[in-house]
């Protein structure tokens, strides 16, 4: 075989490797070789989503709210949603891992949720050290996976300390720049394989100053998902003005209210004894981009 046609057949062989892995990683949101196949409302790229609670009692939840995406703190779907599912890892524990393997492909390459608040000892309760070795973990095992973690409060990092105050969550292990600092040093430098921060981020009647700070020290990836956040007072206006900035914000990609309801929880988006949705439910559902 001449010289030139072997590096020719080789420059193909490269281009059609490539070729390959482009398709396989390209965002799948209309389409995934996952097990679960993903509902969408409209093209499924809305921001607009929940963090549902209480699904058996409020089963219209999602339609009520028209969100376009939802997660309820597991790996498996609610039957007959019409909006996309996103599957979350809530900690790093041996059997939720093993039902994460056993429900979603290992091609999977939608999104997924990595950890639920890891720093606080009533939530996930991690270390830095387990907080890195699960996003590992899932990067390995779902290589194509669009990971966004870690669901940490926005209290949890150290630059301009809060004000007011971050509210008292026991056990509070580590701030975001700790788990960044540890990735870095333990990985050669390398930044956490994440594509967005997930981030939760309080009642917003307190918060709205905070995320220009919060954007400044999490600089890779500029992108952010709020996975929790709610609303408590009576003042709707500030509530729109919150869910105005959210949809026009470029850096905010998706965000999700907490929770649609809650027996004893003034901030919910429908009563708990009738299911009806609250002034807030309905100001939520208005700011959708599929109502």
């Amino acid at each position: 075989m001449r010289p030139h046609t072997s590096i020719g057949l080789i420059v193909l062989a490269i281009l059609i490797v490539l070729s390959t892995s482009s398709a396989r990683a390209r965002p799948v949101d209309g389409g995934t070789t996952s097990v679960f196949l993903p509902l969408t409302a409209g093209d499924g790229q809305g921001k607009h989503g929940l963090a549902w609670s209480y699904v058996s009692r409020d089963s219209n939840a999602a339609a009520d709210y028209a969100v376009s995406w939802y997660y309820h703190w597991s790996v498996r779907p609610v039957s007959g949603v019409n909006a996309q599912f996103v599957p979350m890892l809530w900690s790093d524990d041996e059997q939720l891992k093993a039902s994460l393997l056993n429900n979603w492909d290992r091609e999977y390459c939608g999104f997924m949720l990595v950890a639920n608040e890891p720093e606080f000892m009533t939530q996930a309760d991690m270390t830095v050290q387990e907080l890195i070795d699960l996003i590992d973990w899932v990067a390995v095992q779902y290589p194509c996976a669009k990971i966004v973690a870690p669901q940490t409060h926005v209290c949890w990092y150290e630059t301009n300390p809060p004000t007011p105050p971050c509210p008292s969550l026991t056990g509070e292990r580590f701030t975001v720049e700790e788990f960044i600092r540890t990735y870095q040093l333990t990985h050669e430098g390398a930044s956490p394989p994440i594509y967005a921060w997930g981030l939760h981020y309080g009642n917003v009647t307190y918060w709205p100053e905070r995320l220009a700070g919060l954007m400044q020290t999490l600089r890779v990836p500029q992108r952010f998902w709020y996975t929790e956040f709610n609303y408590c007072s009576s003042n709707m206006e500030p509530f729109r003005e919150w869910l105005e900035y959210l949809n026009a914000e470029p850096l905010v990609e998706r965000y999700a209210y907490w929770t649609n309801m809650q027996e004893t929880d003034h901030c919910v988006l429908a009563d708990y004894a009738t299911g009806t949705p609250t002034e807030r439910g309905r100001t939520y559902a208005s700011f959708s981009e599929f109502p």
